[in-house]
C-alpha cells in the first residue's frame, strides 16, 4: 500500500483498505463488531493511515499532543527493524491506545491499536518500504 509494507499476524484479517491511505488490521473475524460495543479481552484493532506527502511526521505527532481529548501516557523513541526512528506515543482517550508514528517511503505512517495491546509493538517495528 503506497510502498508500505507492514507485518501481519497470520491469524489476522485486513479490512476496509482504501489504497494507499489506509487499513484496518484486526485479530477477530470481519463483522464481529457492529459498532460502539467495547472489544471482547483479547480483541485487538489496529488503524494504519499513509498520510499524503505534504503531511510530515513532526506534524502527526504535535497534532496528537495538542489534542485536547487526549492524555499522553508515555511517549518514546523507537527503531523500527528498518534501521529508521519512529515514535511510540501510548494515550487515553475514551480507552487506552497506542500509535506509531514514522517516516517511511518518504511519508508519514501512523499505526494506532485498541482493546489488546501485547501484539503493537511486534507489529510496529515492522512498518517498511516495499522493495
Amino acid at each position: 500500500m503506497a510502498g508500505v509494507s507492514v507485518y501481519v499476524p497470520e491469524s489476522w484479517v485486513v479490512t476496509e483498505v482504501v489504497p494507499d491511505q489506509s487499513a484496518i488490521l484486526q485479530s477477530y473475524p470481519e463483522g464481529k463488531y457492529i459498532g460502539g460495543e467495547p472489544r471482547e479481552l483479547g480483541d485487538t484493532k489496529c488503524d494504519l493511515g499513509i498520510r499524503p506527502p505534504d503531511i510530515d511526521v513532526a506534524s502527526q505527532i504535535q497534532q496528537l499532543e495538542s489534542d485536547p481529548t487526549v492524555t499522553i501516557v508515555s511517549e518514546q523513541e523507537i527503531v523500527l527493524q528498518s534501521g529508521k526512528p519512529g515514535t511510540r506515543i501510548e494515550v487515553e482517550s475514551m480507552g487506552r491506545s497506542i500509535s506509531l508514528i514514522a517516516e517511511v517511503n518518504e511519508m508519514a505512517v501512523v499505526l494506532t491499536c485498541f482493546g489488546e495491546l501485547a501484539p503493537f509493538d511486534e507489529i510496529a517495528v515492522t512498518p517498511s518500504a516495499n522493495e
